[in-house]
């Protein structure tokens, strides 16, 4: 008797199956930017807050806005290729976001600034996704450092102190770590897995020098 194969991966695989698991990972990236909405909400009505950083959450709660209408816009109209990112920026913003739950401590470390070309949201995801099964892993009283360690290429390190996804083999483990995965294989990033000792992940994130996109793509790129 031949073995039946399974259609979710390889050949076999119906292009349907891809279209359902990629929705369900826009769901999740979305569920995942309206869960810090809510935290931003609730901080800004919070009485013990100075206007300061009342000001500093609704800027983030605006960033929050925008990019969940660029995650639906994206799911629309597909990417056309590449840009110009200040990956530094990117992080400062992703790791305040972080910061808003405040169970989790999350650091940028100090280092240098860096600039990649390449599809900026697929970027976004990709360390957005990274940086939330760090926090989860780090668990309440963890930390998270983030560190651009290099440029040209560009690497990044996102690293947890925390039993929770470090317990288990470091790897593909969950529907964002799969975004990851896919993402970075379209945009030519390197993504790895690395246990630390005695507990935690190191996950270090490879971006391509530059990132080829076909004489369409950047026409239309030019345009938009």
């Amino acid at each position: 008797m031949k073995p039946i194969r399974d259609r979710r991966t390889g050949r076999g695989r119906r292009r349907s199956d891809d279209e359902a698991e990629d929705l369900r990972a826009l769901v999740h990236d979305i569920g995942h930017q309206v869960a810090t909405m809510s935290y931003l909400v609730d901080a800004a009505l919070s009485d013990e807050q100075p206007p300061d950083t009342v000001r500093r959450n609704l800027e983030l709660l605006q960033r929050e806005i925008d990019i969940v209408a660029k995650l639906i816009s994206r799911a629309i109209t597909p990417a056309t290729g590449t840009e110009s990112v200040e990956v530094r920026s990117m992080l400062e913003t992703l790791v305040a976001e972080a910061n808003v739950a405040g169970q989790v401590r999350v650091v940028l470390a100090g280092g240098p600034t860096a600039t990649a070309e390449i599809d900026g949201w697929a970027l976004w995801r990709i360390l957005a996704n990274i940086l939330n099964n760090a926090v989860r892993a780090a668990g309440p009283g963890g930390v998270v450092t983030v560190t651009i360690i290099q440029v040209a290429p560009t690497v990044i390190e996102i690293e947890d102190d925390g039993p929770g996804f470090g317990a288990a083999r470091p790897g593909w483990a969950s529907l964002g770590l799969n975004t990851v995965r896919k993402l970075s294989q379209a945009v030519g990033a390197e993504v790895t897995f690395h246990g630390r000792d005695p507990v935690g992940t190191l996950v270090r994130v490879v971006l391509p020098t530059r990132t080829s996109s076909t004489p369409a793509q950047e026409r239309q790129r030019r345009t938009t």
